[in-house]
């Protein structure tokens, strides 16, 4: 098949490093302390991987840019397909404006303590509206979007990085790492799993731009979920390390 391809694993590694690379999950995996390094490794072993091989075979055997929406099409027919646009429509419409929302009272902390909610609400409109025409640009120039995101994300990140090891070079790990504490509690698992599946289930769109567009896509995006995962768990290895270590400087 002749395609013609925009994106190259430059841009399919961005894209999936801006869309798992969830900053917003920091917090979350600092909460239950380093029992957050079990559920990665769980989430990664029982739903990244299975996930990602089956969006990878589906994605090489029918590419196609309307990935899930073309598959269920191919399953079960024009109707199902067609509610499965809309639910991932109602998905997006709905998380969309929300992250805007938290970003606009982030902003007014940050730089605008007065700032009113009416005002919160226009810049969450406004943000809202400036992603939906940056979505109707075309690939070649839409591209360039996520891949800002990824290297600003990718900055943050190393700074974390930096700064949770001279924490620990200067004070030393505030919390032993060991079989009692890596164990898993249920119940804090069931608060920080669904953070985790959700930076994670992003694949079934990432996927079919990478088949459609990349040569040997199976071992590109498979490698490149390896990587990731690693880059998760050692991220929210060091964030345990610096919330925690902040805590007791704290008490």
């Amino acid at each position: 098949m002749n395609i013609h391809r925009r994106l190259t694993r430059k841009d399919i590694t961005l894209f999936t490093l801006s869309a798992v690379l969830t900053i917003d999950g920091l917090a979350a995996a600092a909460s239950i302390g380093v029992q957050s390094l079990t559920w990665w490794l769980i989430a990664f072993l029982f739903f990244a991987i299975p996930y990602a091989l089956i969006s990878i075979e589906l994605g090489t055997r029918w590419p196609s840019r309307g990935g899930i929406v073309h598959w269920v099409k191919l399953a079960f027919g024009v109707g199902w397909s067609a509610r499965t646009s809309w639910l991932y429509w109602v998905n997006v419409a709905l998380w969309m404006p929300a992250t805007f929302i938290m970003m606009a009272g982030v902003f007014a902390q940050m730089f605008w303590p007065a700032m009113s909610l009416t005002n919160q609400i226009l810049f969450a409109l406004v943000a809202t509206w400036l992603t939906v025409l940056i979505c109707c640009l075309s690939l070649d120039t839409g591209k360039w979007i996520p891949n800002a995101g990824a290297c600003c994300k990718i900055v943050v990140v190393f700074l974390l990085g930096i700064g949770g090891v001279m924490t620990v070079y200067r004070s030393g790990l505030a919390n032993p790492i060991n079989l009692q504490t890596l164990t898993p509690s249920l119940d804090d698992g069931l608060r920080f799993f669904p953070v985790i599946i959700f930076s994670l289930a992003v694949f079934f769109f990432i996927f079919p731009l990478g088949a459609y567009d990349l040569l040997h896509t199976s071992s590109t995006l498979l490698g490149l979920l390896l990587v990731i995962g690693v880059g998760e768990w050692m991220r929210s290895k060091r964030q345990i390390r610096e919330e925690k270590l902040s805590g007791c400087l704290a008490s």
